[in-house]
């Protein structure tokens, strides 16, 4: 149930910084993504979820798999 929460919290966190980019210039709009995550952190960290991976592969692959695709 946890999960369904931040991920909603996370959707919700997304179209707000997309509606954001298309009225805002980029510095405003650099500075309300912390603002905006931050809370959904804090929550995560209160209710016990891990913030830092244990494994670091998954993460290494799927910025990999991100950008690798684009350049080309």
């Amino acid at each position: 149930m946890r999960c369904a929460c931040l991920l909603a919290c996370y959707t919700a966190r997304l179209a707000a910084m997309n509606r954001a980019r298309k009225a805002l210039s980029p510095p405003p709009a650099l500075t309300i993504a912390p603002s905006r995550g931050s809370p959904l952190l804090l929550f995560a960290w209160t209710v016990g979820e891990r913030i830092v991976p244990g494994n670091w592969l998954p993460v290494i692959l799927l910025a990999l798999g991100g950008k690798v695709p684009g350049r080309a």
